[in-house]
Order: C-alpha cells, then structure tokens, then sequence
C-alpha cells in the first residue's frame, strides 16, 4: 500500500477518534448539566429564583393515591411528593351532583415529604375525592383524583 494512502488512513482515523471524543463529551455534558458556586459555596443549578417567582410555580400532585377501609371508614393513603416545599395537602370531596369540590381536610407535611400520608373519612356518601399539594408560598397545585380499587 502506498504511504500516501496509509498517512491518509491513518489521518482519518485520528480525525474519526477526535470527533467521537468531542460527540461523547457533549452528551456527557448535557446530561450533568452545569453549575456554578455562589457566595456561600454552595452548590446551585440553574438560575436561583426569587420569592415571587418560587410563588408561582405551582407543586405537583401527589402520587400514588389509594382508598382503603378500616373499620367501615374510607381512607385516603398517597405517597408524599419528596418536594421539601410542600406546605400542606388538601382533601376534596364531591358528592352528587355538586358542581364544584368542597375542602373536607389537610393534612400538614412532615420533614422531607417522602412519608406516606392518610386522611380518614367517616360517614362516607360516595363521594369522589381528590387531593392537592399547596407550596411554602402558598401556591395551591392541581387536584389528583383518587381512584377507588374495585
């Protein structure tokens, strides 16, 4: 083989472990994202928010909602949003024909918020339920309807 094709091949191949090199490194960065160090050395990630903005986002709903029983109460069980900015979370109640949900109850965080949540019904008049989750701000989320297992 001709060296003018050997020097070629083997210049295609640097060129080819180059270009692999830099397509891995743009994916690996924007996969880690990229962060910077503020006054305090902590580390943030994105823009910081100020108050006002925090405020409007609106939190997700919680997961994994459940009705059980226990002695002939319902109870509503969910799964906490592991968002540490969770005030507090809302139980609706709508029965028959009511056009709107009525506010039965809350139920305050606890620390983290990854636990698991309950609210007690007595009485129950088969009714639908749905639960919210309302921010440190105040910001109230959507309603997650809790479905009852047949």
């Amino acid at each position: 083989m001709p060296d003018s094709i050997r020097h070629l091949k083997n210049f295609m191949k640097k060129i080819f472990k180059t270009l692999f090199f830099l397509f891995i490194l743009s994916i690996s960065l924007s996969f880690t994202g990229c962060t910077q160090s503020n006054t305090n050395n902590s580390t943030i990630t994105g823009p910081e928010l100020t108050a006002e903005e925090n405020a409007k986002i609106a939190p997700g709903p919680p997961g994994n909602l459940w009705i059980s029983i226990e002695s002939g109460n319902k109870i509503i069980n969910w799964q906490g949003t592991r968002n540490d900015t969770i005030s507090y979370y809302t139980i609706y109640s709508r029965c028959d024909n009511e056009s709107s949900p009525k506010k039965i109850g809350q139920v305050k965080s606890i620390g983290d918020n990854s636990e698991m949540y309950s609210y007690t019904i007595k009485n129950d008049l088969g009714c639908d339920y749905s639960i919210s989750a309302t921010s440190l701000y105040g910001t109230e989320g959507p309603k997650e309807p809790v479905k009852e297992i047949k």
